[in-house]
């Protein structure tokens, strides 16, 4: 390998971007019908990957 760069931080901040956005459209979420099971899950998994990336567990 020639060159490698770490875009983790920069995806943390992408991941936590959307969930800012996913929280923001919770309203429209339910409205669509899915449930608090569902709205759980998509709120945990950006919080989960963003601090593996910042802590750099995930590479």
């Amino acid at each position: 390998m020639a060159h490698s760069e770490y875009f983790g931080m920069d995806y943390a901040r992408t991941l936590l971007e959307w969930r800012r956005r996913f929280l923001a459209a919770r309203p429209n979420i339910k409205a669509m019908g899915y449930s608090d099971q569902f709205f759980r899950l998509w709120d945990y998994y950006p919080c989960y990957c963003a601090a593996g990336f910042k802590a750099k567990t995930i590479v």
